[in-house]
C-alpha cells in the first residue's frame, strides 16, 4: 500500500500540471486573436478578383433598388400564368399561301422596332399591332413571328377594337374586265385581300365601290358548279376562299345576328310542276311561325301577285321536293323548329280551314286509282288523329263512298309527287300490307307530307286491246320523261326461258 506522503506528492503534481495547462490555454487563445487580426489584415489586400466581386454586388444592390422602386404593375405582368401568356397568342389557322415570307422563321419583329417589309405588301408592324397594344397595357413586350398571329377567335380584342380591323388592313383594287360572253351588263372588281380579314371588315372595304353601306347589300360566293351560296357569318375569316375566288354582291338587306335568309317555295300539290320559287325571305330565332307569315303577307302581295290572309296558308317543311311536318302557328324557330342557312320552305294556300292543331295529327296526301277508268283523282289530304291503319281506311271512306270493308290502300314510292305509269299502279304497288299502325314496316310513315293511293277492291281493271294499250304507254312515256321519272312498262308478251344443264337436251335437265 502506498504511504501517505506517496498519495501527497501524486496530488501535487497533479495539480502543477493541471496549472500548467490552463496558462498554455490561455497564451493559445491570445496567440488566435493576433493570427485573426493578421488575417483580416490579408483580407484586406485588393486583388482584380476582389474588384470584380465588388463590382458585381453592387450592381446586384443597385438591380434591387431598381426593382424596389419599379412599377407593381410591371412585376405583376411578369408573373402571368400560362393562360394568359396563350391568350396572346392566335389560334385560328391560315392557309400557307396566304403569307410567303412572313410565315417563315427568318422573319422576326420586335415591338419597338421599324416595320420592316413584306413580300406580300403587309409590314411587320401590321402584323403585330395586337401584341404592341397589349403591351403599351403594361403587359409583357415579346418577340413574335408573323406566323403566331395569323388568325384569331375572337371577333374583338381587349379594347374592344374589331381584331379584323385592327390587324389585318391589307386590300387592294383594281379594274378588271371580264370575258367576252360573260357577265353582260355587270361591273367587275379584281381585289388582293388579306384572307385573315373578317367578312365584315371585307363588306366595309367594298362599300365605296356598291356604293350603299354594308348592311344593304349581300355577299354571294361562287362555286365552279355556278351555285351561289350567301356568305353570312361576319365574324369568320376569308381563309377558306382561294385564288380566282368569285363573289357576287347583290342589294338587300344583309342578315343580322339570328337571322336567316329563307327560300320560299309554293306547293301545288295538282300541278304538273308541283314546286314554284316564290320569294326570298328572312326568319329571326325566337319568332313564331305566325310572326313569320305576318312579314309574308305584303311580300306575297307586292312580289308574287297573292291576295292572302294569314288563315288561308300555311308553312311547312321542304326536304328537296317533298313536302314534310306542317309548322303551326304557335311553334318557335330554332325551340320548336331547326332552322339553319339556305333553309327552304313550302307555302301551300289551304282551300278551307286548317285541320292541322296539334303536332299529335298527321297529315297525308291521298290519290285514288280507278282501275275500271285507268285514271288518278286528284290529291286530297287526309288529317288523322293517329297513326291507325283503321282510321286512315274510315278517313278514305268518307272521302270517297267506298264501303269501308273493300278500301285498300298503298304506299306511293320516290319523291313527291310518286308518279307512277297507270299501266303498273296496279300490279306494282304493295296492297293492302298486313299491319295495323302506319310506323310500321312496311309503311314507316311517321310524318306529315306521305303519298297514298287507294282503290275499290271490287273494282274490275279495264281490259285494253292492243292499240289503246299502245296509245295509253306513249301518253304515259311522255308523261312521265317530263317529270323526270323512268318508264320500266314493255307491251311485248314474255316468253319462256329454257335453260340446259352440261348441254344435256334431256327434259329432266332442264328447267323453264
Amino acid at each position: 500500500m502506498k504511504s501517505v506522503e506517496a498519495i501527497l506528492e501524486e496530488s501535487t503534481e497533479k495539480l502543477k500540471s493541471l496549472s500548467l495547462q490552463q496558462q498554455q490555454q490561455q497564451e493559445g487563445d491570445n496567440g488566435d486573436s493576433s493570427k485573426s487580426t493578421e488575417a483580416s489584415d490579408f483580407e484586406n489586400i485588393e486583388s482584380p478578383l476582389n474588384e470584380i466581386d465588388s463590382s458585381a454586388s453592387a450592381e446586384n444592390r443597385e438591380l434591387d433598388n431598381q426593382i424596389q422602386v419599379s412599377d407593381p404593375e410591371n412585376l405583376q405582368s411578369e408573373e402571368r400564368s400560362d393562360s394568359d401568356v396563350n391568350n396572346d397568342r392566335s389560334t385560328s389557322s391560315v392557309d400557307s399561301d396566304i403569307l410567303s415570307s412572313s410565315h417563315s422563321s427568318d422573319t422576326l419583329c420586335n415591338v419597338d422596332n421599324a416595320p420592316l417589309p413584306l413580300a406580300n405588301g403587309l409590314d411587320s408592324h401590321s402584323i403585330t399591332s395586337s401584341r404592341r397594344s397589349k403591351a403599351n397595357q403594361g403587359k409583357k413586350e415579346t418577340w413574335d413571328t408573323a406566323e403566331e398571329d395569323s388568325g384569331t377567335d375572337s371577333e374583338y380584342d381587349e379594347s374592344g377594337k374589331s381584331r379584323g380591323e385592327a390587324q389585318y388592313m391589307y386590300f387592294k383594287s383594281e379594274p378588271y374586265t371580264a370575258e367576252e360572253g360573260s357577265g353582260e351588263g355587270q361591273k367587275w372588281l379584281m381585289v388582293h385581300v388579306d384572307k385573315r380579314i373578317t367578312l365584315s371588315a371585307f363588306k366595309q372595304y367594298l362599300e365605296p365601290f356598291v356604293g350603299v353601306p354594308s348592311s344593304h347589300f349581300k355577299v354571294f360566293r361562287v362555286y365552279a358548279s355556278n351555285q351561289e351560296f350567301e356568305s353570312v357569318r361576319l365574324n369568320e375569316t376569308l381563309s377558306s376562299f382561294s385564288d380566282d375566288n368569285k363573289i357576287t354582291i347583290r342589294l338587300g338587306r344583309a342578315l343580322k345576328k339570328g337571322e336567316y335568309r329563307v327560300k320560299v317555295y309554293q306547293l301545288l300539290v295538282n300541278e304538273p310542276e308541283p314546286c314554284k320559287f316564290l320569294l326570298d325571305a328572312v326568319f329571326a330565332k325566337g319568332m313564331t311561325v305566325r310572326q313569320s307569315k305576318e312579314e309574308l303577307l305584303p311580300q306575297l302581295r307586292e312580289q308574287c301577285g297573292l291576295d292572302l290572309t294569314i288563315d288561308r296558308f300555311r308553312l311547312r317543311k321542304k326536304t328537296w321536293k317533298n313536302p314534310g311536318t306542317v309548322f303551326l302557328d304557335y311553334h318557335i324557330y330554332e325551340e320548336d323548329i331547326n332552322i339553319s342557312s339556305n333553309w327552304e320552305v313550302f307555302l301551300e294556300i289551304l282551300d278551307g280551314v286548317e285541320k292541322m292543331k296539334s303536332m299529335s295529327q298527321l297529315a297525308v296526301l291521298s290519290r285514288r286509282w280507278r282501275p275500271s277508268e285507268m285514271k288518278l283523282d286528284s290529291f286530297q289530304e287526309v288529317v288523322l288523329e293517329s297513326s291507325s291503319v283503321e282510321e286512315l281506311k274510315e278517313k278514305l271512306s268518307e272521302i270517297s263512298g267506298i264501303p269501308l270493308e273493300n278500301i285498300e290502300f298503298a304506299k306511293g314510292r320516290g319523291t313527291f309527287p310518286c308518279d307512277i305509269s297507270i299501266l303498273e299502279i296496279h300490279q306494282d304497288l304493295d296492297w293492302n300490307p298486313k299491319v295495323s299502325t302506319l310506323n310500321v314496316w312496311p309503311l314507316y310513315i311517321c310524318d306529315d307530307g306521305a303519298v297514298i293511293f287507294y282503290r275499290d277492291k271490287t273494282e274490275e281493271l279495264m281490259e285494253l286491246t292492243d292499240e289503246q294499250r299502245n296509245e295509253l304507254m306513249k301518253k304515259e312515256s311522255s308523261r312521265l320523261q317530263k317529270t323526270g321519272h323512268r318508264v320500266t312498262y314493255s307491251p311485248r308478251k314474255e316468253k319462256a326461258l329454257k335453260i340446259y344443264l352440261d348441254g344435256a337436251p334431256n327434259k329432266d335437265l332442264t328447267q323453264d
